[in-house]
């Protein structure tokens, strides 16, 4: 039996009462429910406390910080919650240090509860371990694999298109029963809707924290001088891609790039090869631009001519906003900053 996000929240919803148990309060299930978690009425030295819970398999601070700008940007000023607490299977330490500085509670089913309010305050306290009882245990690393990742990046890319077993085998080059194996893991830990539509933005933050392209450093950027036959030609010449901050202030993010800002492109992995050999490696140091090698089809052959008056120089087309997202993420502090702010371009769904 899969575990939907339907029984992830049951199942967090029946820890957290548990464990609220265990810690000598008496537990209500009768406050109103909600589109974006479940409710728990304590009762608290003082008054009743009501609880909204929240609930994702493994809470690395990637993911817990998609879930606070998420709630930020929905959390109604009226809302019934006294406080919110994020059930999860792992909360690591520097999750728990993020959720307190923002004033989420938090469960870590492997034994530790914490929750502060202004009437009540249980202080990271020991408790029985909280492991989930609904469906199968999840994967230790559902995105460790390349088809996974592949399947991952290709939803997000696509967020509003279901996918088939087939067709996605077609799409990332594996064969049916791999793909369907990649499925079934991001089902497993609630990253995938039944109906295999991304659950958004913690797929996202799933990918983004396991997001590594290796980037070989030429001595220039291509330009439309070049002799690019010995590459093949694509729709936008040789399938060379912008992303990262060039792509990002042409996106329209809040990020400001001028000319001669180095470029990070994305090739196919049949040009990469020959297209480092034409502009000539390069020394970090002397790097006129990176290569990377597109993790799956789609990402050099969906490529946008997007005009901008921030980057009226780009004459090379742009990745698609998801990728581009993932790109800024990897920058922690910058980045992600830059993502808070930025909405996704008109005709596209903001992932992150």
């Amino acid at each position: 039996m899969r575990a939907s996000r339907d029984s992830l929240q049951a199942d967090a919803v029946d820890a957290l009462t548990d464990a609220l148990t265990q810690a000598g309060l008496q537990v209500r299930r009768d406050a109103p429910g909600g589109p974006d978690g479940a409710f728990l009425t304590v009762e608290g030295p003082n008054r009743f406390l009501t609880l909204e819970v929240k609930a994702t398999s493994v809470a690395d601070p990637g993911r817990v910080s998609a879930m606070l700008q998420d709630s930020a940007r929905r959390r109604s000023s009226r809302s019934p919650a006294d406080a919110v607490v994020l059930v999860a299977d792992e909360v690591s330490r520097a999750s728990r240090d993020l959720l307190r500085e923002h004033g989420w509670g938090y469960l870590d089913r492997r034994g530790r509860l914490w929750l502060r309010t202004q009437d009540l305050m249980i202080n990271d306290t020991d408790i029985e371990p909280q492991p989930r009882r609904r469906g199968e245990d999840p994967p230790s690393d559902p995105l460790s694999g390349r088809t996974a990742m592949g399947v991952s990046l290709w939803m997000l890319m696509h967020p509003e298109r279901p996918a088939g077993v087939r067709f996605l085998a077609r799409e990332l080059d594996c064969s049916p029963s791999t793909a369907h194996d990649a499925l079934k893991q991001l089902r497993a830990v609630a990253l995938l809707r039944p109906d295999n539509t991304p659950l958004i933005p913690e797929l996202f933050w799933a990918l983004a924290d396991r997001w590594r392209p290796e980037r070989h450093h030429v001595g220039r950027e291509p330009n439309p001088g070049d002799d690019m036959s010995p590459l093949g030609f694509g729709k936008h010449g040789p399938n060379f891609v912008i992303s990262n901050d060039v792509a990002a202030a042409a996106w329209g993010a809040p990020v400001v790039v001028q000319s001669g800002h180095r470029p990070d492109f994305y090739v196919p992995p049949a040009v990469l090869n020959r297209a480092v050999r034409l502009l000539g490696p390069a020394a970090v140091t002397d790097s006129g631009a990176t290569l990377s090698v597109a993790p799956i089809r789609a990402v050099s052959e969906e490529a946008f001519d997007h005009p901008s008056h921030s980057t009226p120089w780009l004459h090379w087309p742009l990745g698609h906003p998801a990728v581009v997202a993932l790109d800024l993420a990897q920058d922690q502090s910058r980045g992600r900053e830059i993502l808070a702010d930025w909405d996704a371009p008109q005709g596209f769904v903001r992932v992150w």
